[in-house]
């Protein structure tokens, strides 16, 4: 009986020792783990910053906005500069007055539809900064991986720099395509910008200095001019240039968040890869760089030839215009500059007939607008 319960107590001690060395052993295993994934994935840093999506939200939204501003804007120019509604009757004080509110709505237009180009510029600009920021991070973070294992074989750690050179040369030619796409987007914005601007200082100048008569004959005469001129200088200023823009905005958006969504794949498959035994074969992507970002390499290629295509092609022509346009006697070759402009110079009183400068009360001793 007694051998039965010495025997009894041996087995207790064996199991006693065998759990606490397994749980010893599971703490070993689960320290180390911890201690890398507390190195490299403390807080998800192999995944994209909430900043990133939130840029791209912000630029989509203020595109929005401008669309929606500037959304089927000739068709309510026609509807909002005429007298068929508003100027029926003879010498109507009501009608008169909406008709000069009419004249401040308009000049407000341009000066709301620059607010928003200004806004989509300024946030197109974050987003594709942020963009940048965000691929140079993860460049960053792959710098980190080799610290946080530094048990890795040398043949491993060799793969590794080469892997990481090839990132950091994908990152140079990423910021250059993305600088070329910002470049245009923000000169082309400013121009439609400082023209809007230009044309509704000149109309605030008009309203308050010129002196419109209080009479229906000039508001038709002045509304006439109005929408001839508005027409033209808003169409001078978008026409081919503010879509151009939107194409050159989407084709950039949707390259940089596929990018984006590459670069984290990547990230996430090297992290994991190191966390446990086998990183031999589970990160055999190491052993050819150049193949693992070969498709992103030709993603950025394609966008920079729609550039090429899309963008430099308008830079093209106009340098050659210029060119044919120095051959031309000097008396008819204007300056590259003013030909450039949508808002001639001297206007308004320049192109106004005599007739409808009657209807102004323009004092010749006063330094006009323009």
């Amino acid at each position: 009986m007694w051998l039965f319960k010495v025997l009894v107590f041996i087995i207790a001690i064996l199991e006693i020792f065998q759990t606490s060395t397994s749980s010893k052993i599971r703490q070993y295993s689960t320290g180390r783990l911890l201690y890398f994934a507390g190195d490299l994935n403390k807080d998800h840093v192999e995944n994209i910053s909430f900043l990133f999506y939130k840029s791209a939200y912000d630029a989509d939204i203020s595109k929005i906005k401008l669309q929606s501003t500037l959304r089927n804007f000739l068709e309510n120019l026609q509807k909002n500069l005429t007298i068929s509604s508003i100027l029926k009757i003879g010498r109507s004080e009501v009608n008169l007055e909406r008709s000069q509110q009419k004249l401040n709505d308009h000049m407000e237009f341009f000066r709301t539809a620059s607010h928003y180009v200004e806004e989509f510029s300024l946030k197109t600009e974050h987003f594709l900064q942020v963009s940048k920021n965000e691929s140079a991070s993860f460049l960053l973070k792959l710098r980190r991986v080799p610290t946080g294992h530094r048990i890795l074989p040398p043949h491993i750690k060799l793969q590794f720099t080469t892997y990481f050179a090839e990132m950091e040369f994908f990152n140079v030619m990423f910021f250059e395509v993305i600088n070329e796409g910002m470049e245009y987007i923000i000169n082309a914005l400013q121009i439609i910008r400082t023209t809007f601007d230009g044309y509704a200082d000149i109309q605030r100048y008009v309203l308050q200095y010129w002196d419109l008569e209080y009479d229906n004959w000039c508001y038709n005469q002045y509304f006439e001019f109005l929408q001839k001129w508005s027409t033209q200088i808003y169409n001078c200023a978008t026409s081919s240039r503010l879509e151009m823009v939107y194409d050159v905005y989407a084709m950039t958006e949707t390259v940089i968040k596929h990018v984006m969504r590459q670069l984290e794949f990547k990230m996430q498959r090297l992290f994991n890869c190191f966390t446990l035994d086998g990183y031999i074969i589970k990160c055999s992507f190491l052993r050819n760089a150049e193949r693992d970002f070969e498709e992103l390499f030709t993603v950025l290629r394609d966008l920079q030839t729609y550039y090429d295509i899309a963008v430099n092609r308008g830079r093209v022509e106009i340098k050659r215009k210029r060119r044919s346009e120095t051959l031309l006697p000097s008396s008819e070759n204007e300056s590259d500059d003013q030909k450039l402009k949508c808002i001639p110079y001297g206007f308004p009183e320049n192109e106004m007939l005599t007739s409808l400068k009657m209807c102004f009360n323009i004092n010749k001793s006063t330094i006009k607008y323009r």
